[in-house]
């Protein structure tokens, strides 16, 4: 709902600030007062085009705020638009000289489309403005499911049609990939042999190029292994490192026999001399096993070669290179299974359509009778309000969206997002003319006393939080105008309803009671609005009922339509 509004230089408005409650609150005023302004000013916070005429003259800019209470299932939306999370949301706009426009949501600057989106949710104005949600056959749909009580069986249907929709696109994706299947999988066999052939294996090309090292280099380590061999062993007839220790060794002993302090000398050579021989005898047969081998060199070299021209060829390491094939190996089985997995959704697509079919025919049934009993609510509806000859039609027809997921039925039924139904609800203002939408059927006046019987009509399953009417009173008075104000207090029951009247029998079943009133000032004309008390709201109906003069009967004629509301 809304809780409060400022205008500042809207048109005859210098500055306004109204603070609004639930249920229904009455604008009145004497004509030119601009009554209207009030609704002129929601319009601009709902997204209405701005105009530099709306600009009070003098002035570079007007502005308009309200503030909103928010219901829990949009919070969500504000949340992730980066507009706050909680429950209250702050609309702004501004419309300058120059002729721009400028918007705001709770401080932070947005887009005309924005506050549409945010909050056309919220209010419904009814009159001469365009938003009015009711206008719109998707809107109109979306109602008549929720009068007919399949709202949540067209959700599921919704979702259903979506999930077809996502078959759909995957056949298509498959179908196109199977277009160059062969070719594909000539390629991918060829790329796959080469790998095969390769067998390529972690850690290998390590490995083969320390091989290579020491093959290349085998000359050259046995040299220096015997080298090494021959100045710890000496060479077959003796000499070396080993002998010299094994002599000394000896020695000691023959020094330890007479002194055994020479014991532990003998111990730490002959424990030297182990370590020492062990590594003589390795030399030894590492000098014995290194060969000059070219051909495995040359299968060594072959084999780094061939690392080497995968690298190049497909880029990356060996890792890469085997991430790569693995890749492939999954892409041949896919399309080896290509037409199977076509077939299956073939299978799948034909029966969830089906279902949907069966499920369309059903939704289409239960809004057909929803539609009838509509018509019947609205006939008598319109006819408490003074419009008999009004006819109301429910128009039903199969008319696929383009834009929506599904455009494929079956049986040779065509179908939509929600089902094989277009909506759209007709008006034949006069007996004799043809039915027509909503839009292009009726006045402002007879457009708000319709939208009242529809609002009426549809109180329990229309989810707006916050109703506006003006010219609702256009061509009533009397009888009818009291229906009229005993409907708009009925709605208010519900949700917030506001309401531009010229009748003081519309406005004396209102809770709430704002006067707007003009006058002249240092050659400037200003308007202020005034919220009643009830003493208030006795004198504007009184002058509402006589005129100018106010009486004595047309006070107490107030006091009676005030006392209407408490019945």
């Amino acid at each position: 709902m809304v809780t409060s509004l400022q205008i500042k230089n809207l048109a005859v408005v210098e500055e306004a600030e109204l603070a609004f409650d639930a249920r229904f609150t009455a604008l009145t005023g004497e004509t030119g007062a601009g009554k209207s302004l009030v609704v002129d000013a929601l319009a601009l916070l709902l997204g209405a085009r701005a105009s530099t005429d709306w600009i009070r003259a003098g002035e570079d800019r007007a502005e308009v705020s309200a503030v909103f209470k928010v219901p829990p299932r949009l919070r969500a939306e504000l949340s992730e638009g980066g507009y706050g999370d909680g429950d209250e949301m702050v609309l702004r706009r501004e419309v300058s000289r120059s002729g721009g426009s400028k918007a705001w949501v709770n401080g932070r600057l947005a887009t005309v489309a924005v506050l549409t989106r945010l909050a056309g949710p919220l209010v419904d104005l009814h009159g001469q403005h365009e938003h009015q949600s009711l206008l719109a056959p998707a809107r109109q749909l979306l109602l008549l499911d929720r009068y007919a009580g399949i709202e949540e069986a067209a959700d599921t249907f919704e979702e259903h049609a979506t999930e077809l929709r996502s078959l759909q696109r995957t056949r298509e994706e498959r179908v196109a990939a199977g277009a160059g299947r062969d070719q594909r999988l000539d390629w991918l066999h060829h790329q796959l042999a080469e790998f095969e052939t390769a067998a390529l294996r972690a850690g290998e090309e390590e490995s083969l190029i320390a091989e290579r090292k020491k093959l290349a280099a085998g000359g050259k380590l046995s040299a220096l292994a015997h080298q090494a061999r021959e100045a710890l062993a000496g060479d077959d007839v003796g000499g070396g490192a080993l002998a010299s220790i094994q002599a000394a060794t000896r020695t000691l002993r023959q020094i330890a026999e007479t002194d055994p302090d020479a014991a532990p000398w003998v111990r730490s050579l002959e424990e030297a001399a182990s370590p020492l021989d062990d590594v003589a005898r390795a030399l030894r047969r590492y000098a014995e096993a290194i060969e000059s081998d070219p051909l495995r060199l040359d299968e060594v070299e072959n084999r780094l070669a061939l690392y080497d021209r995968l690298r190049r060829k497909h880029g990356g390491d060996l890792e890469s290179l085997l991430e790569q094939s693995r890749a492939w190996a999954e892409e041949q089985a896919a399309l080896e299974q290509l037409s199977e997995r076509i077939a299956a959704l073939d299978r799948e697509i034909v029966q969830l359509a089906s279902e949907l079919s069966a499920s369309s025919r059903a939704l289409s049934e239960r809004r057909t009778a929803a539609g009838a009993k509509l018509q019947k609510r609205m006939e008598k509806e319109l006819s408490e309000l003074a419009m008999k000859e009004c006819g109301f039609r429910v128009s039903l027809r199969q008319a696929p969206e383009p834009s929506s997921p599904v455009d494929w039925g079956a049986g040779g039924l065509k179908m939509h997002s929600r089902g094989c139904d277009a909506a759209e609800f007709l008006i034949r203002p006069n007996a004799g003319e043809e039915f027509a939408p909503l839009s292009r059927a009726a006045s402002g006046g007879e457009l708000s006393r319709i939208m009242l019987a529809l609002k009426t009509a549809l109180s329990d399953v229309d989810t707006v939080e916050t109703l506006v009417f003006d010219e609702v009173d256009a061509g009533v008075s009397g009888p009818t105008a009291a229906i009229v104000g005993k409907k708009l207090a009925s709605l208010a029951a519900k949700r917030q309803v506001l309401a531009v009247t010229h009748l003081p029998q519309i406005a004396g079943f209102a809770d709430h009671h704002f006067r707007v009133s003009k006058a002249e000032s240092g050659g400037r004309t200003r308007t202020a609005v005034t919220r009643l008390d009830d003493a208030g709201r006795t004198e504007e109906l009184a002058r509402m009922l006589s005129g100018e003069h106010v009486t004595a009967a047309a006070r107490a004629q107030a006091g009676v339509l005030l006392q209407q509301r408490r019945v």
